[in-house]
């Protein structure tokens, strides 16, 4: 990733996930941009893709984008605007660029240990640590 792609995942991350997963990206307790990182470079048929859509999101302006302002030059309201706008658009490249913003949100964000406090999940099984009547108990 690049500096202004980490940005605007990082500012894109902090609108899906809502001020509880916010609260968590901006004391740096999870770093979505990092970790999404270390995923792309494991994945490089994803990264291309996703560094596009990133940059859409970031550049892109009206009318393609209700915007005219870089995406991290914008406030809250009208970041969750311009994300509303392509997760219910009617133009397919619109929604896949939401969908693919939105899904590695979560897969970065929800994959760090440091989630498992909002979503009371124990951890991975397998590694000794977490048993099936751990999981159970949830």
């Amino acid at each position: 990733m690049t500096p202004r792609t980490y940005a605007v995942l990082s500012a894109a991350a902090m609108r899906i996930l809502g001020p509880r997963g916010a609260a968590l990206i901006a004391d740096r307790t999870i770093d979505v941009g990092m970790l999404a990182d270390g995923f792309l470079a494991r994945t490089p048929a994803v990264a291309g893709p996703l560094g596009q859509a990133l940059l859409l999101l970031e550049f892109g302006v009206w009318p393609l984008v209700g915007k005219v302002r870089p995406f991290t030059a914008l406030g809250a309201e009208a970041q969750d605007a311009v994300l509303a706008e392509c997760m219910t658009s009617r133009l397919e490249t619109k929604r896949a660029v939401f969908r693919g913003v939105r899904g590695v949100v979560m897969l970065t964000f929800y994959g760090s240990p440091a989630s498992r406090a909002l979503t009371g999940f124990p951890g991975p099984f397998g590694d000794g640590k977490v048993t099936i009547a751990d999981a159970m108990r949830e």
